[in-house]
């Protein structure tokens, strides 16, 4: 699952810190590192290092997406400008479909700020049937150099195309908006 998760109405909360100690190390999370989700206003994330270690060279990434603010997480700030406020965010995708280092779903999750943050090596491949989705996922890709493969492709195509190629398939959210669930179930 995911490391941290602030759910529906989990207002103002801190997850980490300026302080030297008050970050958190995140490694290697089968979904993400921190998830914000719902009517969650005003978190606050900062000085924490997901999915690597103290001299930033090690894979400890996350399966998927290492911050996520989601349906109706608002005025949240990730990072900061005070010193020790950014976060270290390394190696998000490692078993994912959603291979990007932080990310914001949802028309409802507004006015968030990230600042000073340092995200790099997000690997993968992302896959989605819509045109809008993956265009924003390709701008993306093009400001944060993240070496991720996007496809506009169904699932069921992927797996013909690929057979035994993942060691792992997930799917956040995904089967209540697909009109045959069986048959990407049978697919991945």
């Amino acid at each position: 699952g995911h490391a941290i998760h602030v759910l529906d109405g989990g207002d103002n909360t801190l997850v980490g810190g300026t302080g030297a100690n008050d970050g958190n190390w995140i490694a290697s999370a089968t979904l993400g590192g921190v998830f914000v989700k719902g009517d969650s206003l005003g978190t606050v994330i900062q000085g924490n290092r997901i999915g690597t270690d103290l001299a930033g060279t090690a894979n400890w990434g996350t399966g998927q997406i290492s911050i996520l603010l989601e349906n109706g997480a608002s005025q949240t700030l990730v990072g900061g400008t005070m010193a020790g406020a950014g976060n270290i965010v390394a190696n998000a995708g490692q078993g994912g479909l959603f291979t990007t280092g932080i990310a914001v779903i949802g028309a409802n999750s507004t006015d968030n700020v990230f600042l000073r943050n340092s995200i790099y090596n997000s690997v993968g491949l992302g896959i989605d049937l819509g045109d809008k989705a993956l265009g924003v996922a390709l701008l993306h890709q093009l400001e944060s150099g993240a070496a991720v493969e996007y496809r506009l492709v169904a699932a069921e195509t992927l797996a013909a195309e690929m057979p035994g190629a993942f060691d792992v398939v997930t799917c956040m959210e995904l089967l209540e908006h697909v009109p045959d669930p069986a048959s990407i179930v049978a697919a991945c």
